[in-house]
């Protein structure tokens, strides 16, 4: 390595390196893709069932609408693994920086996803098989009594809680910390998950839809220092 090649002596004002720069054009739109497709399936999980202000409102909707329910269920299971292929990209665009606390985020993040898997169960097999079956509300409400008294609803939550406000926050942290993509993505998707844990608005995964946009963005503007792209 030459004098002028060291990192000590490496101008502090020049842009710092981003991993993205060194991907394939094929493999930046792959993790693009990656990075909005979860998001946006839950936005339209969102879309096909409207917000109700309790679960026996819910319930007298399903009743009426079970294709409808069913299939905003098959598309909120389908965002799982895709969620996960976002949660790899993250990882992959802040390892530079913070290695060790992308990997840890994203090892906890999957924890959040997992839980995200199992309430979309419970949701289908009870809303989904008391409509199908012709039972009413109040069989609904017992049968989510029995659960939310479960050691399995504790680890549900529990998994949602760490990987929510643990592992995500720790990703989103490494990610600004790496200045890979613009800085208002990974804050956004931060403000997404208060938002969304409170249930302060409808729609909130649209937010964490405009942070992954944000971050595709940056994956796909960052000049390549791959030869012929």
């Amino acid at each position: 390595m030459s004098v002028s090649e060291s990192p000590m002596l490496r101008d502090p004002q020049s842009p710092t390196p981003r991993p993205q720069q060194g991907w394939s054009l094929p493999l930046r739109i792959g993790a693009a893709a990656a990075l909005v497709l979860g998001p946006a399936l839950q936005v339209a999980e969102e879309l096909l069932e409207p917000a109700s202000a309790d679960d026996a409102e819910r319930f007298a909707w399903i009743s009426g609408n079970l294709d409808a329910f069913n299939t905003s269920k098959i598309v909120g299971f389908l965002a799982v693994p895709t969620l996960i292929g976002m949660l790899v990209v993250f990882a992959a665009l802040a390892r530079g920086r913070a290695p060790r606390l992308s990997m840890i985020g994203a090892a906890l993040g999957v924890l959040a996803v997992t839980a995200v898997a199992a309430v979309q169960g419970t949701e289908y097999a009870v809303f989904g098989g008391v409509a199908a079956s012709g039972g009413d509300a109040a069989q609904v409400e017992a049968l989510f009594t029995a659960l939310d008294e479960s050691s399995f609803a504790t680890m549900v939550f529990l998994c949602m809680l760490v990987g929510m406000f643990l592992g995500l926050v720790l990703l989103m942290v490494a990610l600004w910390m790496s200045k890979a993509v613009p800085r208002w993505a990974p804050a956004l998707i931060v403000v997404f998950l208060v938002v969304d844990f409170l249930g302060l608005v409808p729609m909130s995964h649209a937010i964490l839809l405009l942070g992954t946009v944000g971050v595709a963005y940056g994956v796909i503007s960052a000049r390549s220092t791959v030869k012929g792209h």
